[in-house]
This record gives C-alpha cells, structure tokens and sequence, in this order.
C-alpha cells in the first residue's frame, strides 16, 4: 500500500510539472525594474509597469544608496505594446524628458517632448515568472542603444 501512495505522489507531481503556463502576454503583466549604477551615491532605476489592457507606463528614476530615497526623475514615457509568440513591440506616444543639462529633476519639471517611435525585442521571462529578459532591440533613430544586448528586469 505504501508503494502506491509513493507512486501516486510522484504521478501527482509529474502531471503538476506538466501544467501549461499562462501566455506570455498575461504573465508580462506587472511592474519590472532593472538598476544600473549612476555614481557610488545614487542608482538609476529603471521600472516598467505594463497593464492588461495593453498600455505601459516607464520611467527611470534616480535612488539614493544610502537612504533608498527617490532623488528625482530622468524621463517618464508610456504607450502600448503587444506581445506576439516572443517577441514584444512597445510603441511609445509620450516622453517626458529632462530639460536642462541637469542628471535628475523633480517629476513635474520634466518635460513633455513629441516622441513616437516604436521598437521591437525578444522577449522571454524566466525563474519562476520573477525575471522579464528583453533581447535584441530595434534601436529607433539617433537612439543610444545597441541593438544586441540583454537587460534583465526583475518582477516589484
């Protein structure tokens, strides 16, 4: 008798790894940041919240290390964006952008500047739906990306 109970967990487990996982397009739904270091004071944050109803909202932000208190903004932008087998198309429609030489501002002295652009990444998540992994980008005109690499955001 205890051989088949064995057996019948084990059964059980098998069948449970073997659930299918939601699409993609719903388990992209969320807030994801990913940091990079601006100086040994402060961190950029980069966040990206998407919605069900295929609108996002990003910005990057700025940190300060030793606090963790937000310092200020760099940009702000939205839009929308489609997921496709495993690639993601996000279609910006409005930037707000530092308007001075500054590294950071408040959030209401950012400003509105006219962006539409479009790009496309692979677009793949990853450790248990805790890490979003955007790859290969299309790099819109006179942009400062490259268009092989690899950010990794992980899940708020």
């Amino acid at each position: 008798m205890k051989k088949y109970l064995i057996l019948l967990a084990m059964l059980a487990g098998l069948f449970s790894a073997c659930t299918k996982d939601k699409p993609l397009e719903e388990r992209i739904i969320g807030e994801w940041k990913t940091t990079a270091s601006a100086t040994t004071a402060t961190t950029v944050e980069i966040n990206y919240m998407f919605m069900s109803n295929g609108s996002f909202n990003s910005n990057a932000v700025v940190i300060d290390n030793k606090t963790g208190a937000l310092v200020g903004y760099k940009q702000k932008m939205s839009g929308t964006y489609k997921v496709d087998n495993a690639t993601i198309t996000l279609n910006y429609n409005d930037a707000y952008l530092l308007g001075t030489s500054d590294e950071y501002v408040s959030e209401d002295k950012l400003v509105k500047r006219p962006l539409v652009y479009s790009t496309t990444a692979n677009c793949e998540i990853k450790n248990d739906g805790k890490l979003l992994s955007l790859s290969n980008f299309s790099c819109p005109p006179n942009a400062l990306c490259t268009a092989s690499s690899t950010i990794n955001y992980t899940k708020k």
